[in-house]
């Protein structure tokens, strides 16, 4: 035989080797390499209350914003649920018990519950006509903030959206007489005296007459008093000059009302806010929440009002609000 070709052979029998020494110490590597990180999806999951609670502060309009929030959490798959109580305190009281996790509620009010819970009783140095101190939406935030993070509480950003009481005009009034403002309502006052429209003890409620007269000097020549749902009626009939009427009454938009603007800030802001436990307080959860409340309007409000008016379940009006417009 060739010589030559049996050095050829040991050669390639060498090779051969090498390379499969090669290949075996690679796969040997390539295992022992650490695991892949978990993705997304499992990350997220790890982190998610198994339930998320949300308590309505009332029957009816509390009822459709506590769904749509739940709603919105179902469909960003975080299992929520809604449960009602009689009122604001209630549902506070729910949340400081851990049968609730998270409520929308408008700040003012909120303030209101919060500081008696706090302090046991309001300024005993008050009395019912005195004017608040004028106090600006962030304000207003971080006075509530030590006092609900001692209950392991905490605000999220609030809406534009408010639930309160304004007062409004007709909007050809508005128009006429550029009435934008409660300040342009008091320089109007000077030539021609307001009559107020409002509900039962106006002038003994801080946020009404005394918001007129003590926070703005609006001339007053009287106040017409009639159960609140009327007072829109009052307006538009321009059976008084301006009315106190509830941001949320369907009766502003069809009796074409135009709402002043409190621009010197003499009431409490009463915009709605989400006030959620610290438990359920993981940023899947308040991404969603957030989304809610950048959505939401004042003008939502006055239409689901005027769909619960109508007979409409409270939680079908928030699956519908829910199903367009967020649905993106």
């Amino acid at each position: 035989m060739d010589n030559r070709s049996g050095i050829d052979v040991r050669w390639f029998a060498l090779i051969s080797f090498i390379l499969g020494v090669i290949l075996v110490g690679s796969v040997g590597c390539s295992r022992s390499e650490p695991p892949p990180t978990p993705d997304a999806e499992t990350s997220r999951s790890a982190d998610l209350p198994s339930q998320t609670t949300v308590v309505a502060t009332g029957a009816g309009l509390p009822q459709v914003v506590a769904g749509i929030n739940a709603g919105a959490l179902n469909a960003a798959g975080i299992s929520a649920t809604v449960i009602t109580r009689d009122d604001i305190p209630d549902a506070v009281a729910a949340l400081e018990r851990d049968v609730a996790d998270l409520l929308i509620a408008p700040i003012g009010r909120l303030a209101d519950v919060v500081s008696v819970n706090d302090s046991e009783s309001t300024s005993a140095s008050a009395s019912p006509t005195t004017q608040p101190e004028a106090s600006n939406l962030d304000e207003t935030l971080a006075n509530l903030d030590p006092a609900l993070s001692a209950q392991d509480l905490t605000l999220l950003a609030p809406a534009q959206a408010i639930d309160g009481l304004v007062f409004a005009v007709t909007q050809a009034r508005s128009d006429s007489e550029d009435l934008r403002s409660l300040s342009d309502l008091a320089n109007f006052s000077q030539e021609q005296m307001v009559q107020l429209g409002a509900g039962p003890g106006c002038d003994s409620r801080p946020s009404c007459l005394p918001t007129l007269v003590d926070g703005y000097a609006v001339e007053i020549a009287g106040v017409t008093e009639a159960k609140a749902d009327k007072v829109p009626a009052l307006v538009g009939d321009r059976r008084v000059t301006v009315g106190q009427v509830q941001s949320t009454d369907p009766d502003i938009d069809g009796l074409r009302l135009a709402v002043l603007q409190d621009d010197r800030i003499v009431s409490a802001p009463q915009n709605l806010v989400p006030l959620i436990s610290d438990s359920v307080n993981v940023p899947e959860v308040a991404d969603v929440i957030n989304q809610v409340q950048e959505a939401i309007t004042t003008e939502d409000l006055r239409d689901f009002t005027a769909a619960l008016e109508r007979g409409n379940d409270p939680y079908q009006v928030a699956d519908s609000w829910v199903t367009t417009r967020l649905s993106s």
